[in-house]
Protein backbone atom coordinates (compact mmCIF):
# COMPACT_ATOMS: atom_id res chain seq x y z
CA UNK A 1 0.00 0.00 0.00
CA UNK A 2 0.83 3.94 0.08
CA UNK A 3 2.67 5.50 2.93
CA UNK A 4 2.56 8.38 4.29
CA UNK A 5 5.75 9.92 3.15
CA UNK A 6 8.08 9.83 0.62
CA UNK A 7 11.04 7.60 2.66
CA UNK A 8 8.00 5.23 3.39
CA UNK A 9 6.72 5.61 0.02
CA UNK A 10 10.57 4.55 -1.28
CA UNK A 11 10.74 1.75 1.20
CA UNK A 12 7.25 0.52 0.60
CA UNK A 13 7.62 0.04 -2.76
CA UNK A 14 10.83 -2.11 -1.97
CA UNK A 15 9.32 -4.29 0.59
CA UNK A 16 7.70 -7.31 -0.44
CA UNK A 17 5.14 -6.93 2.72
CA UNK A 18 2.21 -7.52 1.06
CA UNK A 19 -1.45 -5.79 2.10
CA UNK A 20 -0.33 -2.84 4.83
CA UNK A 21 -2.44 -0.25 5.84
CA UNK A 22 -1.67 3.52 3.86
CA UNK A 23 -0.06 4.59 7.13
CA UNK A 24 2.41 2.00 6.84
CA UNK A 25 1.76 0.12 10.03
CA UNK A 26 1.84 -3.36 9.88
CA UNK A 27 -1.95 -3.91 10.03
CA UNK A 28 -3.40 -5.64 6.92
CA UNK A 29 -6.17 -7.75 6.37
CA UNK A 30 -5.67 -10.32 8.69
CA UNK A 31 -3.14 -9.08 11.29
CA UNK A 32 -2.65 -6.53 13.06
CA UNK A 33 0.55 -6.36 14.77
CA UNK A 34 1.56 -5.56 18.61
CA UNK A 35 4.52 -5.36 20.56
CA UNK A 36 4.76 -5.78 24.06
CA UNK A 37 8.20 -3.73 24.34
CA UNK A 38 8.44 0.05 23.12
CA UNK A 39 7.50 -0.25 19.51
CA UNK A 40 9.98 0.22 17.62
CA UNK A 41 9.51 2.92 14.26
CA UNK A 42 7.33 1.55 11.37
CA UNK A 43 9.98 3.13 9.71
CA UNK A 44 12.47 0.47 10.92
CA UNK A 45 10.23 -2.23 11.01
CA UNK A 46 9.74 -1.79 7.29
CA UNK A 47 12.89 -1.59 6.02
CA UNK A 48 13.20 -5.39 6.48
CA UNK A 49 12.47 -7.86 3.73
CA UNK A 50 9.31 -9.81 4.79
CA UNK A 51 10.89 -12.59 2.64
CA UNK A 52 13.62 -12.40 4.77
CA UNK A 53 13.35 -15.29 7.54
CA UNK A 54 15.67 -17.46 10.37
CA UNK A 55 17.83 -18.52 7.82
CA UNK A 56 18.74 -14.61 6.51
CA UNK A 57 21.10 -14.62 9.74
CA UNK A 58 23.67 -16.62 7.52
CA UNK A 59 24.30 -13.15 5.51
CA UNK A 60 23.00 -11.05 8.10
CA UNK A 61 24.28 -12.54 11.50
CA UNK A 62 23.06 -9.63 13.79
CA UNK A 63 19.50 -9.09 12.04
CA UNK A 64 20.45 -5.33 11.76
CA UNK A 65 19.35 -5.02 7.80
CA UNK A 66 19.71 -1.27 7.25
CA UNK A 67 18.52 0.99 10.41
CA UNK A 68 21.29 1.77 12.98
CA UNK A 69 19.45 0.61 16.19
CA UNK A 70 20.18 -2.51 17.06
CA UNK A 71 17.36 -3.23 19.51
CA UNK A 72 15.18 -1.81 16.93
CA UNK A 73 16.53 -3.74 14.27
CA UNK A 74 16.03 -6.79 16.03
CA UNK A 75 12.17 -6.02 17.06
CA UNK A 76 11.26 -4.83 13.62
CA UNK A 77 12.51 -7.88 12.45
CA UNK A 78 10.06 -9.73 14.36
CA UNK A 79 7.46 -7.43 13.45
CA UNK A 80 7.75 -8.10 9.63
CA UNK A 81 8.74 -11.93 10.06
CA UNK A 82 5.56 -12.60 12.20
CA UNK A 83 3.01 -10.75 9.45
CA UNK A 84 4.77 -11.97 6.37
CA UNK A 85 4.35 -15.62 7.74
CA UNK A 86 0.96 -14.56 9.03
CA UNK A 87 -0.39 -13.42 6.07
CA UNK A 88 0.74 -16.00 3.78
CA UNK A 89 -0.36 -18.34 5.61
CA UNK A 90 -3.76 -17.44 5.60
CA UNK A 91 -3.20 -16.72 1.61
CA UNK A 92 -2.14 -20.68 1.77
CA UNK A 93 -5.31 -21.67 3.91
CA UNK A 94 -7.48 -19.47 2.14
CA UNK A 95 -6.98 -21.45 -0.60
CA UNK A 96 -7.25 -25.14 1.25
CA UNK A 97 -10.85 -23.74 3.27
CA UNK A 98 -12.35 -21.11 1.10
CA UNK A 99 -13.19 -18.06 2.96
CA UNK A 100 -11.58 -17.83 6.40
CA UNK A 101 -14.12 -17.03 9.23
CA UNK A 102 -11.21 -14.78 10.18
CA UNK A 103 -12.78 -11.19 9.12
CA UNK A 104 -10.94 -8.92 10.85
CA UNK A 105 -7.78 -7.96 11.58
CA UNK A 106 -6.47 -9.91 14.60
CA UNK A 107 -4.24 -8.69 17.17
CA UNK A 108 -0.95 -9.93 16.97
CA UNK A 109 1.37 -9.45 19.81
CA UNK A 110 5.22 -10.25 19.40
CA UNK A 111 8.09 -9.62 21.46
CA UNK A 112 6.08 -10.76 24.95
CA UNK A 113 9.01 -11.15 27.39
CA UNK A 114 9.27 -14.50 29.12
CA UNK A 115 6.41 -16.00 27.69
CA UNK A 116 8.61 -19.16 26.90
CA UNK A 117 5.56 -20.48 24.74
CA UNK A 118 3.31 -18.90 21.44
CA UNK A 119 -0.63 -19.35 21.54
CA UNK A 120 -3.62 -18.21 20.27
CA UNK A 121 -6.86 -17.53 22.57
CA UNK A 122 -9.94 -16.52 22.06
CA UNK A 123 -10.11 -13.86 24.42
CA UNK A 124 -10.54 -10.34 23.45
CA UNK A 125 -7.58 -7.91 24.10
CA UNK A 126 -10.48 -4.50 24.51
CA UNK A 127 -8.55 -2.99 21.52
CA UNK A 128 -11.94 -2.89 19.03
CA UNK A 129 -11.17 -5.52 17.01
CA UNK A 130 -12.94 -8.23 18.18
CA UNK A 131 -12.49 -11.21 20.12
CA UNK A 132 -9.25 -13.42 19.45
CA UNK A 133 -5.69 -12.38 19.64
CA UNK A 134 -2.18 -14.31 19.18
CA UNK A 135 1.21 -14.04 21.16
CA UNK A 136 4.56 -14.68 20.63
CA UNK A 137 7.09 -15.44 23.41
CA UNK A 138 10.21 -13.19 23.84
CA UNK A 139 13.38 -15.16 25.56
CA UNK A 140 16.05 -12.81 24.55
CA UNK A 141 16.25 -10.83 28.03
CA UNK A 142 17.21 -13.74 28.93
CA UNK A 143 19.55 -15.73 27.59
CA UNK A 144 20.78 -12.62 25.82
CA UNK A 145 20.67 -14.38 21.98
CA UNK A 146 18.25 -11.61 20.13
CA UNK A 147 17.28 -14.83 18.17
CA UNK A 148 15.24 -16.55 21.31
CA UNK A 149 12.28 -15.28 19.73
CA UNK A 150 9.15 -17.46 19.09
CA UNK A 151 7.82 -15.37 16.25
CA UNK A 152 11.55 -15.91 14.45
CA UNK A 153 10.31 -19.21 13.47
CA UNK A 154 8.02 -19.28 10.62
CA UNK A 155 6.47 -23.06 10.81
CA UNK A 156 5.71 -21.99 15.00
CA UNK A 157 3.84 -18.41 13.25
CA UNK A 158 2.10 -20.65 10.92
CA UNK A 159 0.61 -23.52 13.96
CA UNK A 160 -0.39 -21.06 15.55
CA UNK A 161 -2.44 -18.84 12.74
CA UNK A 162 -4.05 -22.61 12.15
CA UNK A 163 -5.42 -22.03 15.84
CA UNK A 164 -7.10 -19.12 15.04
CA UNK A 165 -8.46 -20.03 11.29
CA UNK A 166 -9.83 -23.37 13.07
CA UNK A 167 -11.11 -21.51 15.92
CA UNK A 168 -12.82 -18.82 14.57
CA UNK A 169 -14.81 -21.83 11.97
CA UNK A 170 -16.62 -22.33 15.48
CA UNK A 171 -14.75 -25.48 15.88
CA UNK A 172 -14.10 -26.58 19.58
CA UNK A 173 -11.37 -28.93 19.80
CA UNK A 174 -8.74 -26.93 21.71
CA UNK A 175 -11.65 -25.34 24.26
CA UNK A 176 -11.53 -28.89 25.71
CA UNK A 177 -9.95 -29.79 29.20
CA UNK A 178 -5.94 -29.39 29.22
CA UNK A 179 -4.34 -32.85 27.61
CA UNK A 180 -7.12 -34.54 26.87
CA UNK A 181 -7.83 -35.95 22.95
CA UNK A 182 -9.18 -33.38 21.26
CA UNK A 183 -6.86 -30.88 22.24
CA UNK A 184 -4.20 -33.48 21.11
CA UNK A 185 -6.03 -33.52 17.46
CA UNK A 186 -6.36 -29.74 17.74
CA UNK A 187 -2.33 -29.65 18.29
CA UNK A 188 -2.11 -32.58 15.39
CA UNK A 189 -3.90 -30.43 13.01
CA UNK A 190 -2.09 -26.98 13.22
CA UNK A 191 0.93 -28.98 13.19
CA UNK A 192 0.09 -30.56 9.61
CA UNK A 193 -0.86 -27.49 7.88
CA UNK A 194 2.63 -25.85 9.04
CA UNK A 195 4.33 -28.89 8.16
CA UNK A 196 2.09 -28.78 4.53
CA UNK A 197 2.31 -25.13 3.95
CA UNK A 198 6.26 -25.35 4.67
CA UNK A 199 7.24 -28.66 2.83
CA UNK A 200 8.32 -29.78 5.58
CA UNK A 201 7.18 -32.84 8.38
CA UNK A 202 9.68 -30.20 10.95
CA UNK A 203 7.95 -28.01 13.09
CA UNK A 204 10.26 -25.22 15.34
CA UNK A 205 13.56 -26.48 13.40
CA UNK A 206 14.66 -22.73 14.03
CA UNK A 207 13.61 -22.61 17.86
CA UNK A 208 15.06 -26.23 18.53
CA UNK A 209 18.55 -24.50 17.10
CA UNK A 210 18.68 -21.56 19.41
CA UNK A 211 16.85 -22.07 22.42
CA UNK A 212 15.98 -25.81 22.54
CA UNK A 213 19.32 -26.64 23.72
CA UNK A 214 19.10 -23.77 26.22
CA UNK A 215 15.64 -25.10 27.21
CA UNK A 216 17.53 -28.21 27.87
CA UNK A 217 15.45 -29.91 24.68
CA UNK A 218 17.35 -32.07 22.19
CA UNK A 219 16.76 -33.01 18.74
CA UNK A 220 16.22 -31.21 15.33
CA UNK A 221 12.81 -30.60 15.30
CA UNK A 222 10.23 -29.62 17.96
CA UNK A 223 8.05 -32.11 17.06
CA UNK A 224 8.51 -34.20 13.39
CA UNK A 225 5.44 -35.74 12.23
CA UNK A 226 7.99 -38.02 10.21
CA UNK A 227 8.83 -39.81 13.62
CA UNK A 228 7.20 -43.41 14.29
CA UNK A 229 5.20 -42.46 17.44
CA UNK A 230 2.72 -45.26 17.46
CA UNK A 231 -0.49 -45.81 19.26
CA UNK A 232 -0.64 -47.91 21.89
CA UNK A 233 2.96 -47.28 23.09
CA UNK A 234 4.39 -44.11 22.92
CA UNK A 235 1.13 -42.49 23.90
CA UNK A 236 2.77 -42.06 27.18
CA UNK A 237 6.01 -40.88 26.29
CA UNK A 238 5.13 -37.45 28.25
CA UNK A 239 2.69 -36.73 30.82
CA UNK A 240 0.60 -33.62 31.62
CA UNK A 241 0.61 -32.36 35.22
CA UNK A 242 -2.63 -34.30 35.62
CA UNK A 243 -1.15 -37.70 34.42
CA UNK A 244 -2.66 -37.83 31.37
CA UNK A 245 -0.49 -37.52 28.27
CA UNK A 246 0.73 -34.10 27.26
CA UNK A 247 -1.52 -33.41 24.22
CA UNK A 248 1.24 -31.90 21.76
CA UNK A 249 3.38 -34.62 22.88
CA UNK A 250 0.64 -37.26 21.81
CA UNK A 251 -0.73 -35.04 18.87
CA UNK A 252 2.59 -36.59 17.03
CA UNK A 253 0.83 -39.85 16.74
CA UNK A 254 -2.22 -38.31 14.89
CA UNK A 255 -0.18 -35.36 13.36
CA UNK A 256 2.00 -38.42 12.14
CA UNK A 257 -1.01 -40.04 10.36
CA UNK A 258 -2.54 -37.27 9.04
CA UNK A 259 1.04 -36.50 7.61
CA UNK A 260 1.45 -39.89 6.04
CA UNK A 261 -2.03 -39.75 4.71
CA UNK A 262 -1.63 -36.09 3.09
CA UNK A 263 1.90 -37.39 1.33
CA UNK A 264 0.41 -40.61 0.26
CA UNK A 265 -2.93 -38.45 -1.25
CA UNK A 266 -0.49 -35.61 -2.67
CA UNK A 267 0.06 -31.84 -0.90
CA UNK A 268 -3.22 -30.71 -2.95
CA UNK A 269 -5.75 -33.41 -2.46
CA UNK A 270 -4.46 -34.44 1.25
CA UNK A 271 -4.75 -30.89 2.59
CA UNK A 272 -8.58 -30.91 0.78
CA UNK A 273 -9.35 -34.06 2.41
CA UNK A 274 -7.88 -32.88 6.03
CA UNK A 275 -9.49 -29.74 5.88
CA UNK A 276 -13.07 -31.44 5.11
CA UNK A 277 -12.79 -33.92 7.47
CA UNK A 278 -12.53 -31.41 10.27
CA UNK A 279 -15.98 -30.64 10.09
CA UNK A 280 -16.75 -34.22 10.79
CA UNK A 281 -14.55 -34.58 13.92
CA UNK A 282 -15.78 -35.04 17.24
CA UNK A 283 -15.91 -31.89 19.54
CA UNK A 284 -15.21 -33.78 22.60
CA UNK A 285 -14.78 -36.70 23.91
CA UNK A 286 -18.66 -37.17 24.99
CA UNK A 287 -19.00 -37.99 21.33
CA UNK A 288 -16.85 -40.95 21.51
CA UNK A 289 -18.91 -42.08 24.70
CA UNK A 290 -16.23 -41.07 27.42
CA UNK A 291 -17.29 -37.94 29.38
CA UNK A 292 -14.68 -37.54 31.68
CA UNK A 293 -10.67 -38.08 30.86
CA UNK A 294 -8.83 -39.37 33.51
CA UNK A 295 -5.26 -41.33 34.17
CA UNK A 296 -7.34 -44.98 34.36
CA UNK A 297 -9.36 -44.59 31.14
CA UNK A 298 -6.62 -41.91 28.76
CA UNK A 299 -5.78 -45.24 26.70
CA UNK A 300 -9.52 -46.11 25.64
CA UNK A 301 -10.06 -42.26 25.70
CA UNK A 302 -7.39 -41.66 23.16
CA UNK A 303 -7.96 -44.95 20.78
CA UNK A 304 -11.58 -44.12 20.78
CA UNK A 305 -11.46 -40.54 19.50
CA UNK A 306 -8.27 -40.87 16.74
CA UNK A 307 -10.25 -43.21 15.61
CA UNK A 308 -13.27 -41.88 15.26
CA UNK A 309 -11.66 -38.57 13.50
CA UNK A 310 -9.51 -41.05 11.32
CA UNK A 311 -12.65 -42.83 10.16
CA UNK A 312 -14.17 -39.32 9.04
CA UNK A 313 -11.40 -38.85 7.10
CA UNK A 314 -11.32 -42.09 5.24
CA UNK A 315 -14.90 -41.91 4.91
CA UNK A 316 -14.24 -38.46 3.31
CA UNK A 317 -11.43 -39.41 1.28
CA UNK A 318 -13.90 -42.80 -0.39
CA UNK A 319 -17.00 -40.42 -0.78
CA UNK A 320 -14.79 -38.08 -3.06
CA UNK A 321 -11.85 -39.70 -4.28
CA UNK A 322 -11.08 -42.55 -6.61
CA UNK A 323 -10.37 -46.10 -5.24
CA UNK A 324 -6.66 -45.98 -5.77
CA UNK A 325 -6.55 -42.89 -3.26
CA UNK A 326 -8.53 -44.34 -0.96
CA UNK A 327 -6.36 -47.05 -0.71
CA UNK A 328 -3.17 -44.97 -0.42
CA UNK A 329 -5.23 -43.07 2.19
CA UNK A 330 -5.80 -46.39 4.35
CA UNK A 331 -2.61 -47.66 3.96
CA UNK A 332 -0.59 -44.29 5.66
CA UNK A 333 -3.35 -43.57 7.82
CA UNK A 334 -2.99 -47.40 9.62
CA UNK A 335 0.75 -47.02 9.91
CA UNK A 336 0.80 -45.50 13.13
CA UNK A 337 -1.63 -47.82 14.76
CA UNK A 338 -4.36 -44.86 15.94
CA UNK A 339 -6.73 -46.79 13.34
CA UNK A 340 -6.77 -50.13 11.99
CA UNK A 341 -6.45 -52.40 15.58
CA UNK A 342 -8.65 -55.00 15.52
CA UNK A 343 -7.87 -55.33 19.61
CA UNK A 344 -8.51 -51.77 19.92
CA UNK A 345 -11.79 -51.77 17.51
CA UNK A 346 -10.44 -49.31 15.99
CA UNK A 347 -11.05 -50.76 11.99
CA UNK A 348 -12.41 -48.63 9.25
CA UNK A 349 -15.17 -50.14 7.34
CA UNK A 350 -14.74 -50.10 3.50
CA UNK A 351 -18.33 -50.53 1.59
CA UNK A 352 -17.83 -52.92 -1.18
CA UNK A 353 -21.70 -54.12 -1.37
CA UNK A 354 -21.51 -52.93 -4.73
CA UNK A 355 -19.07 -54.92 -5.72
CA UNK A 356 -15.26 -53.60 -6.56
CA UNK A 357 -11.90 -53.92 -5.32
CA UNK A 358 -9.71 -51.79 -2.34
CA UNK A 359 -6.29 -52.32 -2.93
CA UNK A 360 -3.88 -50.73 -0.07
CA UNK A 361 -0.09 -51.05 1.01
CA UNK A 362 1.15 -49.72 4.12
CA UNK A 363 3.84 -50.48 6.55
CA UNK A 364 3.41 -52.36 9.99
CA UNK A 365 5.84 -50.56 12.66
CA UNK A 366 7.88 -52.75 15.07
CA UNK A 367 5.76 -53.44 18.08
CA UNK A 368 1.94 -52.62 15.77
CA UNK A 369 0.25 -56.07 16.22
CA UNK A 370 -1.92 -55.75 13.78
CA UNK A 371 -3.81 -53.70 10.45
CA UNK A 372 -7.36 -54.58 10.45
CA UNK A 373 -10.19 -53.45 7.88
CA UNK A 374 -13.82 -54.16 7.66
CA UNK A 375 -15.26 -55.13 4.35
CA UNK A 376 -19.47 -54.19 3.82
CA UNK A 377 -20.30 -57.43 1.32
CA UNK A 378 -24.07 -58.16 -0.26
CA UNK A 379 -25.59 -61.13 -0.12
CA UNK A 380 -24.09 -63.80 -2.63
CA UNK A 381 -20.78 -61.90 -3.20
CA UNK A 382 -17.82 -63.82 -3.65
CA UNK A 383 -14.67 -61.92 -2.36
CA UNK A 384 -11.08 -62.95 -3.13
CA UNK A 385 -8.39 -61.62 -0.52
CA UNK A 386 -4.53 -61.30 -2.16
CA UNK A 387 -1.73 -60.54 0.70
CA UNK A 388 1.88 -59.73 0.07
CA UNK A 389 4.90 -59.40 2.42
CA UNK A 390 7.44 -56.50 0.78
CA UNK A 391 10.79 -57.38 0.85
CA UNK A 392 10.36 -60.72 2.62
CA UNK A 393 7.86 -59.25 5.35
CA UNK A 394 6.35 -62.46 6.67
CA UNK A 395 2.59 -62.46 7.32
CA UNK A 396 -0.53 -64.04 8.68
CA UNK A 397 -3.74 -63.33 8.11
CA UNK A 398 -7.37 -63.84 9.92
CA UNK A 399 -11.16 -63.45 8.58
CA UNK A 400 -14.04 -62.44 10.98
CA UNK A 401 -17.39 -61.43 11.06
CA UNK A 402 -18.49 -58.60 12.18
CA UNK A 403 -21.96 -59.01 10.95
CA UNK A 404 -23.84 -61.72 8.93
CA UNK A 405 -22.68 -64.95 7.52
CA UNK A 406 -20.69 -66.55 4.64
CA UNK A 407 -20.62 -70.14 3.58
CA UNK A 408 -17.48 -72.71 4.16
CA UNK A 409 -14.52 -70.96 2.62
CA UNK A 410 -11.75 -72.59 0.37
CA UNK A 411 -8.95 -72.96 3.04
CA UNK A 412 -6.18 -69.73 2.30
CA UNK A 413 -3.29 -70.70 -0.23
CA UNK A 414 0.63 -69.63 1.50
CA UNK A 415 3.29 -69.54 0.08
CA UNK A 416 6.27 -71.92 1.63
CA UNK A 417 8.54 -68.24 2.42
CA UNK A 418 4.63 -66.94 4.33
CA UNK A 419 5.17 -63.71 2.55
CA UNK A 420 2.22 -64.54 0.06
CA UNK A 421 -1.02 -65.17 0.74
CA UNK A 422 -4.36 -65.65 -1.19
CA UNK A 423 -8.14 -66.24 -0.07
CA UNK A 424 -10.77 -67.14 -2.53
CA UNK A 425 -14.18 -68.08 -2.93
CA UNK A 426 -15.74 -66.45 0.55
CA UNK A 427 -19.25 -65.95 -0.23
CA UNK A 428 -21.52 -64.09 1.86
CA UNK A 429 -24.98 -65.86 2.67
CA UNK A 430 -26.28 -62.73 3.61
CA UNK A 431 -25.48 -58.97 3.54
CA UNK A 432 -22.05 -59.39 6.19
CA UNK A 433 -19.30 -57.13 7.09
CA UNK A 434 -15.69 -58.94 6.82
CA UNK A 435 -13.12 -58.01 8.93
CA UNK A 436 -9.20 -58.70 7.19
CA UNK A 437 -6.93 -58.22 9.59
CA UNK A 438 -3.14 -58.78 8.95
CA UNK A 439 -0.74 -60.31 11.04
CA UNK A 440 3.05 -59.80 11.07
CA UNK A 441 4.97 -63.04 11.95
CA UNK A 442 8.19 -60.84 13.39
CA UNK A 443 7.74 -58.30 15.92
CA UNK A 444 9.97 -55.93 13.72
CA UNK A 445 6.67 -55.80 11.12
CA UNK A 446 7.44 -54.71 7.61
CA UNK A 447 6.07 -53.58 4.44
CA UNK A 448 2.74 -55.13 2.43
CA UNK A 449 0.52 -54.72 0.42
CA UNK A 450 -3.59 -56.39 0.58
CA UNK A 451 -5.88 -56.83 -2.92
CA UNK A 452 -9.33 -57.23 -1.89
CA UNK A 453 -11.80 -57.71 -4.90
CA UNK A 454 -15.82 -58.37 -4.58
CA UNK A 455 -17.85 -59.52 -7.02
Amino acid sequence: GKASNGRLAEVSRESVVTGLAEDGFLFGRWVALIDDKPVAQVADAILFNAKHDWRSFTDDPQGLGDVSNPDAAGQSFDHTNTYHWMTTTARYLEKVFGPLAIDYSVPVVVNVEGLINAFFTSGDLGLGHGPGYFAFGDVDVDTNDFQDDFSRDPTIVSHEFTHGVVGKFGLGFGSNELDTPPRALSEAVADYFAASMHKTPCVGAQFMTSLGPKLGLSGDCMRDLSEVRRMPDDLFQMLGQGGLPEEHEAGIIFGGSLYRVGKALGRKKGDAAIADALFSFPQSTDEVGIQTVTPDNALEAYQAYFAVALWALLDGVAEKLPSRLVGKALGAAMELGAVGDITAGSWWLADLSGGGKLGYKSMLMPGISNHSVGIAVSAGQATTIKLKGIKGTQLDIDLGLAQGAVAPPDDPVVNAAGTSITWKNIVATEDTILVLTVIPESVFGGPYKTLVKVK
